[in-house]
C-alpha cells in the first residue's frame, strides 16, 4: 500500500472500501470551494503539474496535459489558465530565463490535487468492490 504526503508533512494513507462510502474530507474547506469552478484545462494542467514536479515550463506542463486529456492545448488557451490558477493561487510562477516561465503548485493546489487524487482512489475502490451498483453496497 502506498501512502502521500500533503503539503504539511503528514501522512496520508489511501482510501479503502472500509473507508465507507464517504469520500474523504477535504483537509481545508476553502480548496473544495474552487474545485468545482476549475475547467477542464485548469485541472489537467494542475494534473500535469503535479506528475511533472515543480517548476516546469508551461509549455512542458500543456505537452504532458496533452497526453492524458487527448485533446490540443493552444498557446491560446493554455496561458490565460495559467494566469486563473495563479489568480486563485493553486500555482506560482518564476522565471527561467527571459522567456521562459516556471510553475509550481502552491501548498493549497497540492492540497487540492491530493484531495482529488484521494476522492478519485475512492470512487476507484468501491468501483471495484462491487461494481459500482446500488445493489452491491
Amino acid at each position: 500500500m502506498e501512502y502521500t504526503r500533503n503539503s504539511d508533512k503528514k501522512v496520508i494513507a489511501p482510501f479503502t472500501a472500509t473507508d465507507g462510502d464517504q469520500p474523504p474530507a477535504l483537509p481545508n474547506p476553502a480548496v473544495g470551494e474552487c474545485y468545482g469552478d476549475l475547467t477542464a484545462l485548469q485541472r489537467d494542467l494542475l494534473t500535469a503539474l503535479a506528475q511533472l514536479g515543480n517548476r516546469s515550463s508551461g509549455a512542458t506542463i500543456g505537452r504532458a496535459a496533452e497526453r492524458f486529456s487527448g485533446r490540443d492545448i493552444s498557446h491560446g488557451a493554455l496561458y490565460p489558465a495559467f494566469d486563473d490558477l495563479e489568480t486563485l493561487n493553486l500555482i506560482e510562477r518564476g522565471q527561467l530565463d527571459g522567456r521562459t516561465n516556471w510553475y509550481a503548485l502552491t501548498s493549497k493546489g497540492r492540497d487540492l490535487v491530493a484531495y482529488v487524487a484521494r476522492a478519485h482512489n475512492h470512487a476507484a475502490t468501491l468501483a471495484r468492490t462491487d461494481g459500482g451498483t446500488e445493489e452491491g453496497r
